[in-house]
């Protein structure tokens, strides 16, 4: 079990260093991954209150839903950011780009988690005879998605402006 656990640590290890790799390939940019990849830390409270009030633990079908709850995060980071960086004009402010380009993304971004908060509703709440396993796989992914999809919001366009310069609103 043990073994397992280092196994998984590392693996995970892994993957974050090449999705940060794959991520400042694509941006071509050091920093902008790190803003990315700062949705990820956010949905973690979510996923453990979720847990804790649903009465479940980790487990390795828990973990798996963090993965696909990472994977979801990340790409409504990268929608986002996309999105101002489509809109940012060199010389001008970072702030002008993120009030453009950041509610034009918001309504794709709401769309996804609410059509993934209803899809795994069922699962979550009311697991049908042999789906009952999976639960914890549902709750994890619902509690994560409803944390970080109000805080990646926020999050990704404060750090970017953060990382670009001082917001100048003008």
């Amino acid at each position: 079990m043990m073994d397992s656990s280092r196994r998984r640590r590392w693996g995970m290890g892994v993957a974050v260093v090449l999705m940060y790799l794959a991520l400042a390939v694509q941006f071509r940019s050091a920093s902008l991954p790190l803003v990315i990849m700062a949705a990820i830390p956010v949905s973690l409270p979510g996923v453990l209150l979720a847990l804790v009030l649903s009465h479940q633990t980790i487990s390795t079908v828990s973990l798996l839903g963090l993965v696909v709850l990472i994977g979801m995060d990340v790409t409504a980071s990268i929608l986002l950011l996309d999105a101002v960086l489509l809109r940012q004009v060199p010389g001008k402010s970072a702030w002008r780009a993120l009030l453009v380009g950041a509610p034009g993304r918001l309504r794709p971004v709401l769309m996804t988690v609410m059509v993934t908060l209803a899809v795994m509703t069922p699962l979550a709440l009311f697991p049908a005879t042999g789906m009952d396993a999976y639960a914890p796989l549902a709750t994890v992914i619902m509690g994560g998605l409803t944390m970080s999809s109000v805080l990646t919001l926020f999050v990704v366009p404060v750090l970017y402006s953060l990382l670009r310069g001082k917001p100048h609103p003008r």
